[in-house]
């Protein structure tokens, strides 16, 4: 979230999309995969409209990957797989510090370390590692995808 506002770019979070669509959802599969197809038709009206959108969302399961990637692919545009990584020590301080009534309510800390630790990234994508400052992060990125960076991203 901090990200996209500093960048200005809508941010869809499939975390708020499936609260919004579920209130009191347990997380179950089906709940998330509403998530995800809500929030991957939105980002796609997005894009139509010519505009930059950050989707914020593990993507452990390979068929919101290959939705998203269809998505991307039909609507034609450049797209930025950006992965971020954090430490299971770090996980679990940002999980701790979570607001009352977050929407992920199946995490414990175990799972936490599991999710964390297990994750599998895409060797399509580039890994940040999301636990220094947003300057920082903004940096590594515009290291990592020089077309970025020469086209002035981010806009101030």
């Amino acid at each position: 979230a901090a990200l996209a506002s500093r960048l200005g770019f809508p941010h869809l979070e499939t975390d708020r999309i499936r609260e919004r669509l579920l209130p009191g959802s347990d997380q179950k599969e089906e709940h998330r995969d509403l998530g995800y197809r809500c929030m991957h038709l939105i980002a796609e009206e997005i894009l139509r409209a010519g505009v930059s959108v950050i989707l914020d969302a593990t993507y452990g399961r390979e068929i919101h990957r290959k939705e998203i990637g269809q998505i991307i692919n039909s609507a034609g545009v450049m797209t930025f797989l950006i992965q971020c990584k954090v430490s299971p020590e770090v996980a679990l301080d940002r999980f701790r510090r979570r607001p009352a009534g977050h929407p992920a309510v199946d995490l414990t800390e175990e799972r936490v370390v599991s999710l964390v630790s297990e994750f599998v990234y895409s060797p399509e994508g580039i890994v940040i590692d999301s636990s220094q400052s947003i300057d920082d992060c903004i940096a590594e990125i515009q290291r990592s995808i020089p077309l970025l960076a020469e086209e002035g991203w981010p806009r101030e």
